[in-house]
């Protein structure tokens, strides 16, 4: 048994097999590419050896000049100076032939019994020419030993057993003789070259090892280069609508039946028409001409150049419709270009939700007003024009008074009727430098440019109120409605943004708290807020330290499958004499004072420690603010939380907002690269609320997209908003991410979104916010029922 043991893997040895090294199984389709591999990195170093081969001699030939032995050396030396000439010219012979891209096992074991001749050769070296009484020679022999088993075995370290073979036989003849010497300093200098060659044995493994493992990486790459192209091409060809051809006149030589279909005639009718005309019927020809791309795509026919994916406007159907259009010349066999073949896709649908999607990152969908990023931007506008120009404006904050009774008696619908005619009254107001935005739900900002005297603006206000108390007719019901108006002068209230909305949202609570209806001006002494706010901030101080913060958690369903798979961690806040409150009453504070890194830690800390006891298919999702990102700690946090509670990284996910992204874009980036190469799941919380950017999907590591609630629960009543969630939930797909539809309310809502192929789905449907027990009851629950079915199954 023993004896075929080792037969096995001598013959293993004798192949190159390096699992016989503790190195890594080579699959057979790529043994022979591995073997290649060995074999021309040994033949990159084949020359130098040579060269040292014959350097050595002559070295050997020098030292035993004057002894008895000389004359043997010169035969010796030039014995092995004949065979390496030898050698180099078969290497030079060898190089003008194409390099192999597979050898077989012969290759391998002629190069091992070649290393065996080569440390033969050398090994027999000290036997021959080994004095042992103390001559210069014997150091010079012992040096030479040295050297070429340090040569053989770098130059043959991809081969562990042509390297072994080539230092082994050199060091038996080297160690035999020093130490059969009798002298104790030849005795001691066998020694050391015994253990040198046994360092370079395992060197020389390990670097196989580590070569081989190189190699099995670089020819997975490959490989998974070519299936990725292959993919690629094959998702061209079934994604394209339509084929075109045409010849170097640019008219039509084929055209698929789905274009002749698109253009409404038959593809008989195409043949020989002027490829331009095709593709703009019945459009006006100088608006055409100044199309950009369509100027672009009628250069690259005019001069032969390949184009991808260029997209142009078209008529078709009696509709303006956007075509992507790729094509490649047809080369001829002098190399001129006989014409252009290539594809067509309608792109419009896409196109619209793309612009769309771009419009809502500015506008408000609702009103068409600015959104909060918009106007923001325009306040900062402002804010420069009069540091530089000493211009003066003021800034007034609207909200509306009691809009959710209002609601209550005309509907969800109605209320949206009602906001679009309080935008339209504002447009009427406002003058023409001056600007207006949906801030929030019933919240609007006005810039009025231009504004010197309080009482000016007093009046701007007061039409404003007017305008909106003016009843609102909706489905023949008036409706009476009113706004409560703050207002900060620039710059005497504040000479930067951030100061003066806050300061004008002051004054729109004053004007709450004291009536509502009318506008108040921020004064210095509006402090009772301030007190509030003062005392909440010290509460909130105490909070972690008292053991008053709460974490709760909401699940999150996979659609598909209808089980539970993860959840969402919401903190709260039990604030005593208070009772518990909600994140949005204390989380901006919070972040303001910076309070949330050490709430943030925690709630890290507490998540993975609670998550790491569920079942290991659950994961928990934790929400990042932009205010931690701009902590240097925030990775080592989240590293730290997990090695302690000892969940896997790919357990735990975090989720960003788009305002976070726009707020810290230089360092965010860089920290969610960090937390995906760790394995942390990467999402983007409310998406599509104002700040979306395409750019964001393409630049950041996002494992998934979570749509807002907001279109969720507009989804079944509102064409738009159902058109906008099924946008996204394709550009997820396409972009490989997993999508969650927040604010999950409705059966009909779920089933809308199982219909159209979104991931996994939030909300009260799905269940409430609430504590770990209840949540680990919910699991459990489901387990329960899943241990049926599989013992069924």
């Amino acid at each position: 048994m023993l004896k075929s043991i080792f037969s096995a893997n001598f013959s293993k040895i004798l192949d190159g097999d390096l699992t016989v090294f503790g190195g890594p199984a080579v699959a057979p389709a790529l043994a022979g590419r591995m073997r290649a591999a060995q074999t021309d990195t040994i033949n990159r170093y084949t020359p130098w050896m040579m060269c040292a081969c014959i350097v050595n001699a002559g070295v050997l030939v020098f030292t035993m000049v004057g002894t008895p032995l000389f004359q043997l050396s010169l035969l010796w030396a030039g014995a092995v100076s004949a065979a390496s000439l030898s050698v180099l010219v078969k290497w030079r012979r060898g190089r003008t032939l194409p390099a192999r891209a597979s050898v077989g096992v012969r290759t391998i074991r002629r190069a091992i019994v070649n290393a065996a001749v080569f440390g033969a050769v050398w090994g027999l070296t000290p036997v021959m020419f080994f004095a042992g009484d103390g001559q210069a020679a014997d150091l010079v022999i012992a040096c030479l030993c040295a050297g070429m088993m340090c040569g053989g075995a770098f130059a043959l370290s991809t081969i562990p057993a042509a390297a072994a073979a080539a230092v082994l036989g050199i060091a038996a003849g080297a160690g035999f003789s020093f130490l059969t010497a009798g002298n104790s300093l030849h005795i001691l200098v066998g020694c050391l070259l015994v253990c040198y060659a046994a360092v370079l044995v395992k060197s020389g493994v390990s670097h196989a090892n580590l070569f081989a493992a190189r190699m099995l990486a670089h020819f997975e790459a490959e490989r998974q280069h070519e299936v990725i192209g292959m993919l690629l091409c094959e998702f061209e060809e079934n994604a394209s609508d339509w084929l075109w051809e045409i010849d170097a006149d640019q008219r039509v030589v084929h055209a698929s039946a789905r274009l002749a279909q698109l253009l409404g005639c038959g593809a008989e009718d195409l043949a020989g028409r002027c490829f331009h005309d095709v593709i703009a019927p019945q459009a006006d020809a100088a608006d055409l001409t100044n199309d950009l791309e369509r100027g672009a795509l009628l250069a690259r026919l005019k001069s032969g150049t390949p184009f991808r994916s260029i997209v142009i406007a078209v008529m078709a159907g009696g509709r303006r419709r956007r075509w992507s259009l790729t094509g490649k010349p047809i080369i001829g066999a002098g190399g001129a270009v006989e014409g252009f073949r290539g594809v067509g896709s309608d792109v419009t649908d896409a196109r619209e939700a793309e612009d769309r999607i771009r419009y809502l990152a500015r506008y408000d969908a609702l009103t068409g007003l600015p959104n909060r990023v918009l106007f923001h931007e325009e306040l900062e506008m402002a804010l420069v024009r009069m540091r530089r120009g000493g211009e003066p404006f003021a800034l007034l904050c609207l909200d509306l008074d009691h809009l959710k009774d209002t609601n209550d008696t005309v509907g969800h619908a109605g209320g949206d009727a009602l906001l679009v005619e309080v935008a339209a009254r504002q447009r009427g107001v406002i003058g023409e430098r001056d600007t207006v935005g949906r801030i929030g739900g019933d919240e609007f900002a006005i810039i009025e440019a231009g504004a010197g005297a309080p009482e000016r603006v007093s009046r701007f206000a007061q039409r404003i109120a007017q305008a909106l108390a003016a009843p609102f007719a909706f489905n023949g019901v008036a409706v009476a409605l009113s706004g409560s108006i703050g207002v900060a002068m620039a710059p005497s209230d504040g000479k930067d943004a951030d100061t003066l909305l806050k300061n004008a949202d002051m004054a729109l609570y004053r004007t709450k708290e004291t009536g509502r209806g009318a506008h108040h001006f921020f004064e210095a002494a509006m402090d009772e807020k301030a007190r509030d706010r003062r005392q909440i901030e010290a509460d909130l101080r105490q909070a972690l330290s008292q053991n008053e913060l709460r974490l709760h958690y909401q699940p999150l369903l996979d659609i598909s499958s209808g089980l539970i798979i993860g959840c969402e961690a919401l903190l709260r806040w039990e604030r005593p004499k208070f009772g518990l409150v909600m994140p949005d009453a204390f989380i901006p504070l919070a972040e303001e004072t910076g309070l949330i890194i050490g709430m943030g830690e925690w709630v890290l800390n507490e998540a993975c420690k609670a998550a790491a006891s569920w079942p290991s298919d659950i994961r928990v999702a934790v929400n990042l603010s932009a205010v931690q990102f701009r902590s240097p700690g925030l990775v080592p946090v989240i590293t730290k939380a997990l090695r302690q509670s000892g969940l896997p990284a790919s357990r735990l996910e975090v989720e960003v907002t788009e305002s976070v992204l726009i707020s810290e874009s230089q360092t965010a980036g860089a920290i969610l690269n960090t937390l995906r190469l760790m394995g942390v799941r990467i999402a983007l919380d409310d998406f599509g609320t104002g700040y979306s950017s395409l750019s964001y999907l393409r630049k950041m590591p996002f494992d998934k997209i979570k749509i807002d609630r907001s279109f969720i629960s507009d989804l079944m009543t509102h064409p738009d908003c159902a058109a906008i969630v099924n946008a996204l939930i394709g550009l997820a797909g396409n972009l490989n991410m997993s999508i969650t539809a927040e604010g999950v309310e409705t059966d009909a809502q779920l089933a809308h979104l199982r219909a159209k192929g979104c991931s996994e789905a939030q909300g009260y449907l799905i269940g409430r916010p609430a504590p770990v027990a209840v949540l680990v009851a919910l699991l459990e629950a489901q387990n329960a029922m899943a241990r049926p079915a599989e013992k069924a199954a």
